[in-house]
């Protein structure tokens, strides 16, 4: 009889092994595995191990599905329903690298979409829908649902992010990101106001008038050191190609020489 080895909490694709069965036959140990997708089954060791049992069975379900929706539909190639995979994908699948920011915090894709997507189609076409778009939940604490998602741009789903910063100011709410677009401010110039501990007032309204030589780029205007710190480049570098003459765009956005 070969040696026993205990496969719990061990992984063999969507399948992690909770607690052996119950054999069926001397010889051949079985384990209950529980699926990525919520179902518990029961898998033989050899099985699991020669990769021949990847899931409950869902893997088989999803690709003959996916055959059932090309023959249907026709669409399994466009960019709206790579999105519609990727929402479920982070939403369902513990193996996802995005899944304990989606399904992991009870993020779900609403069953009228996860189960059809001629459905979701119909509702991004109806809904502002466009090829660059992506998908964007406006309360971020609850899931996938019509009435909770919209079409958005990169940036303003960036601004929607759960954990961004909001300055209020005269009665205006806004992402820093936001107020900088506002007040042609740089972004990075804000946030590291902020870092130190300047009032939300101050942050916002406080001229860049300092002793120190005030640059030009892209119609904003911070000093020296300020540029540094937006573009993450040495202040000394920065200061050192200014004094030999070169321009502020060059003197940001040429690449260092390694020695």
């Amino acid at each position: 009889m070969g040696k026993f080895i205990d496969l719990t909490g061990q992984r063999f694709g969507r399948l992690t092994v909770i607690s052996r069965a119950e054999n069926a036959k001397r010889g051949s140990a079985r384990w209950h595995c529980k699926c990525d997708c919520g179902k518990v089954t029961i898998v033989v060791a050899g099985s699991l191990k020669s990769g021949n049992t990847k899931s409950c069975g869902c893997i088989t379900s999803e690709r003959m599905n996916t055959i059932k929706l090309r023959l249907t539909h026709g669409k399994t190639d466009s960019s709206l329903y790579k999105i519609w995979e990727a929402m479920k994908e982070r939403t369902g699948r513990q193996s996802c690298k995005n899944y304990n920011n989606y399904g992991g915090r009870g993020i779900f894709v609403c069953d009228e979409w996860k189960n059809d997507f001629q459905t979701f189609f119909d509702w991004a076409m109806q809904n502002g829908y466009k090829k660059g778009l992506t998908i964007d939940r406006i309360n971020n604490y609850d899931g996938y649902l019509p009435d909770n998602c919209r079409w958005a741009t990169t940036k303003e789903q960036n601004n929607n992010r759960r954990n961004n910063k909001y300055l209020t100011h005269d009665n205006k709410t806004m992402t820093v990101a936001e107020w900088a677009d506002a007040l042609g401010i740089n972004n990075g110039l804000l946030r590291n106001r902020l870092r130190r501990g300047w009032t939300i007032k101050d942050v916002l309204t406080k001229p860049v008038t300092n002793r120190s030589t005030l640059y030009t780029h892209n119609n904003k205007t911070m000093t020296a050191t300020e540029w540094a710190e937006a573009f993450k480049i040495n202040k000394k570098t920065l200061s050192n190609r200014l004094h030999r003459g070169w321009t502020i765009e060059d003197a940001l956005t040429k690449p260092v020489r390694k020695k």
